[in-house]
C-alpha cells in the first residue's frame, strides 16, 4: 500500500464528517480512478456506513443519565458567567493587593524614621518616660 492510498483512505474516513477542499477532492478523483482496491474501500465503507445508519438500535439510556447530562449542560453554561468567576476573581484581586501592600512595606521600611529615644533626649525632656503629653507643649521644650 503506497502512500498515496493511505492518504486516500484517511480522506475517505474524513470526507464522512466533512467536505473535500479542491485540491483533496482532485485527488480523490485521480486516485480512485487508477487504485481498484481504494475505490471497492471507498464503496464498502460508504456502504457499511449507509447500513449503520438505518439501522435501529434499541439502547436504554441509564439511569439518571438524562439528569447528569442536565446538569453537565447547566455547569458548562454557568462557567461563561462573570457569577461563577467572582469569588476567585476577588479572592486574586485581595491576594494581589496584599503582595502589592507587602512589597511597598519591604521597600519603605528603611525610609520609615521611628522615634527612639537616646539618653540625651532623657536629659533634655526629664519627664519623657512619665508623661509624653508634656512634650506637645511648645512652652516645655528648649
Amino acid at each position: 500500500m503506497s502512500l498515496v492510498c493511505l492518504q486516500f483512505r484517511k480522506l475517505a474516513r474524513e470526507g464522512q464528517d466533512r467536505s473535500f477542499t479542491e485540491k483533496e477532492a482532485d485527488l480523490m478523483e485521480a486516485h480512485r480512478a487508477k487504485c481498484p482496491r481504494c475505490a471497492d474501500y471507498e464503496t464498502s465503507m460508504v456502504g457499511s456506513l449507509i447500513s449503520l445508519r438505518g439501522s435501529e438500535l434499541p439502547i436504554e439510556a441509564a439511569e439518571g443519565y438524562t439528569m447528569r447530562v442536565a446538569k453537565k449542560a447547566w455547569v458548562v453554561c454557568q462557567r461563561d458567567t462573570a457569577r461563577y468567576w467572582s469569588p476567585a476573581l476577588c479572592g486574586a484581586a485581595v491576594a494581589g493587593l496584599l503582595l502589592i501592600a507587602l512589597v511597598q512595606l519591604a521597600n519603605r521600611g528603611r525610609e520609615v524614621n521611628y522615634f527612639r529615644p537616646t539618653t540625651q533626649d532623657a536629659r533634655r525632656y526629664p519627664s519623657l518616660d512619665r508623661d509624653p503629653m508634656l512634650l506637645l507643649d511648645h512652652r516645655l521644650a528648649p
